[in-house]
């Protein structure tokens, strides 16, 4: 990587309670002339089956995890601000994206949850139009 580079990794964290369930790498370059990159080993066969969906970066730029993959990825960690997220990711998804995601939901034993957070954006939460 060379001198100005900084790479760390951490192990996937064995607390149940923990979100990071997977091994990390960081690299960041000491001179801020980069952004930082994150890379997440896939534990999993669906987040393979996520990576194999992205267009090849040598088609161009490094392209987002695609969005299904990332709500599962999301439901996993279960976090308050993953939930917000799920919410909305769901706003922006095609039709097919949000089947897959409850078929990735199923597969991972997550429906019930997406259900759950789906249904508090609409239900369970009080926006600024409400007055409160």
């Amino acid at each position: 990587m060379g001198e100005g580079f900084k790479v760390e990794e951490f192990e996937a964290s064995r607390d149940p309670f923990d979100p990071l369930r997977h091994d990390l790498i960081i690299i960041t370059d000491s001179e801020n002339r980069f952004k930082k990159l994150n890379i997440l080993i896939a534990n999993y066969e669906w987040e393979l089956e996520g990576l194999r969906e992205m267009d090849s970066p040598s088609e161009g730029p490094l392209q987002v995890f695609p969005i299904p993959y990332l709500v599962a990825m999301k439901l996993m960690a279960g976090g308050a601000q993953d939930e917000e997220d799920i919410r909305n990711l769901f706003l922006v998804m095609t039709g097919p994206e949000k089947e897959k995601s409850l078929e990735l939901a199923r597969l991972i034993k997550r429906d019930k949850n997406l259900s759950r957070v789906l249904a508090s954006g609409r239900h369970g939460r009080r926006t600024r139009e409400d007055g409160n």
